[in-house]
This record gives structure tokens, sequence and C-alpha cells, in this order.
């Protein structure tokens, strides 16, 4: 379950700190996700592009393509 009081405190931040360390461990050079509309800014503001067209699920939210040059 989600609490507010936890929002903006770099955790989602640090833990993608810590994924993207271990792609370039993987010696991966590119990261890929797909985001919720909800989401798109914060990857975003990570250094995360579009990467693909939006699709739109069986729930009828969309999702957005996204990717990053490590």
């Amino acid at each position: 379950m989600f609490s507010p009081d936890y929002q903006y405190r770099g955790v989602s931040k640090a833990l993608m700190a810590v994924s993207e360390g271990w792609l370039k461990e993987q010696r991966l050079v590119v990261s890929r996700l797909t985001s919720t509309a909800t989401a798109k800014q914060f990857y975003e503001k990570l250094g995360y592009l579009p990467d693909g067209e939006a699709k739109t699920g069986r729930s009828g939210m969309p999702s957005f393509p996204m990717s990053k040059t490590l």
C-alpha cells in the first residue's frame, strides 16, 4: 500500500540508481522500461526518453515505452 508520508524522499530515485548501476555492471548500454502516465514525468527527469508509441492495455490505461543510454 502506498503512503504519501514517504513521497518525495528520494527512495524511487535511489532504487533507479541501483538498478541502472546493476545494468552497467552487466555491460548493458541502454535501460528500457514501460511507464504509466503517472510515472512518466519522473522517468523523464532521470533522463529517459520516449522509445516508441504509447500503448493502451486491457485495463484501458496507457503505457509509455521509454529508454535511456547508460
